[in-house]
């Protein structure tokens, strides 16, 4: 995202790649080589950035936390909540 923006804004040269992505997310769609985990077909690229937004926040807080994630845990915005859910059924 940060490279389409220096594309629009200049400060860099625009290439194939940085092009995709550009039209992946004005067509609001989330570039397939983004997604780490298993999202729902019809998740538009805005969504899925504010849910990725949300996971980093939560690893972020895990990892400045003392009390080793006690105060609660978002489990999925875990890497791989489908797995732990599998796990735990």
């Amino acid at each position: 995202m940060l490279l389409v923006f220096e594309v629009c804004t200049g400060e860099r040269k625009s290439t194939n790649y940085i092009k995709s992505v550009a039209e992946n997310l004005h067509a609001d769609v989330v570039p397939k080589h983004w997604i780490k985990y298993i999202i729902p077909d019809q998740t538009s690229a805005p969504d899925w950035l504010q849910d990725f937004t949300k996971r980093v926040e939560q690893l972020q807080h895990l990892a400045e936390s003392t009390d080793h994630g006690r105060s609660g845990i978002w489990f999925g915005g875990l890497l791989a909540p489908e797995a732990f859910l599998i796990a735990t059924q």
